[in-house]
């Protein structure tokens, strides 16, 4: 191989590298910005204890409601707070306007 070879192949590999190197940038980018979202969600917990982290997950709470009709914000147990995060009476702890959980009941309709 000559010297011209050898340069044209290392051109390629720094090429390479450089462009894996944006792709990992601005893959990392998109994540931050998307970081506590999942579509129309806001993840409202982060860094619970292990016994707060089990008793939601015993409930099965999402922060993103499976059913359009049935989420933390229509439920009677869902306390609303600031940025679309409430507090929760069943799970006494931060809970997502959009979330939902196995113990979810309607909020009662106040007729004026």
């Amino acid at each position: 191989m000559s010297h011209d070879n050898k340069r044209n192949i290392s051109l390629s590999r720094r090429g390479f590298l450089s462009g894996m190197a944006r792709v990992a940038v601005a893959g990392s980018a998109v994540l931050l910005a998307s970081c506590g979202r999942d579509g129309n969600a806001i993840a409202c917990v982060e860094n619970l204890a292990s016994g707060e982290a089990s008793l939601r997950r015993s409930f099965n709470y999402s922060d993103k409601s499976p059913v359009a009709d049935k989420s933390c914000g229509n439920c009677v147990f869902f306390e609303a707070g600031e940025g679309g995060c409430g507090h929760c009476r069943i799970f006494t702890g931060p809970a997502s306007l959009g979330g939902y959980c196995d113990s979810w009941s309607k909020r009662p309709e106040i007729i004026r």
